[in-house]
């Protein structure tokens, strides 16, 4: 299930979750676990079409690969699972031959970041940017992206102690950014 919408970002995994979760709560289920069986971003009929070749699809596939994982991580999914490595319709992490993609480092990075990171909560005082907050150890990170259409300035208070571009870039920290589509990571050592 791809949930993007080109013009703006934001996995439908969170209002999935929601609904399957009140769903249970009606019938006096509560306990289950959760896993996202096959995540990804399709393109087109068979991924071949010259819309699914282009530097813009690869970007959109490279910000959703962050993008569901953050929203896995914050709605307390067991398993995110990126459906498939080699892909379907444009999906791969890597190509045909298991050359790794753009994606893959993407989905690298993302996980690394991931691993072992709680969730602590959702920053809502910047309208049209999606900020979930995780901690993982003695860091606090933020994971952020514009969620409409626009660019947006974050004016953080403080200035980070790193910033990483979705790829796993070091950025120059800042205490006020300029987020797109694409995701940021803002750390914080405690």
């Amino acid at each position: 299930n791809s949930g993007f919408n080109r013009t703006g970002a934001e996995p439908v995994l969170g209002a999935k979750l929601g609904y399957l979760k009140a769903v249970l709560a009606q019938y006096g289920v509560e306990g289950k676990f959760f896993m996202n069986t096959e995540t990804a971003l399709l393109c087109g009929q068979d991924g071949q079409e010259a819309a699914c070749q282009t530097e813009a699809f690869a970007r959109a596939k490279n910000a959703y690969v962050v993008q569901s994982a953050a929203a896995a991580v914050a709605g307390g999914l067991r398993a995110n699972i990126w459906y498939s490595l080699t892909g379907w319709r444009g999906s791969g992490l890597t190509d045909l031959a298991l050359e790794p993609l753009e994606a893959y480092g993407v989905y690298r990075f993302s996980a690394a970041q991931f691993n072992g990171a709680a969730f602590t909560g959702e920053q809502t005082s910047f309208p049209g940017v999606k900020i979930y907050q995780f901690r993982r150890g003695a860091v606090d990170f933020w994971v952020l992206w514009s969620f409409d259409t626009e660019t947006h300035v974050v004016d953080l208070g403080a200035t980070p102690n790193e910033v990483y571009d979705m790829y796993g870039n070091a950025l120059e920290p800042q205490a006020v950014l300029t987020v797109d589509f694409t995701p940021t990571y803002v750390i914080r050592k405690r």
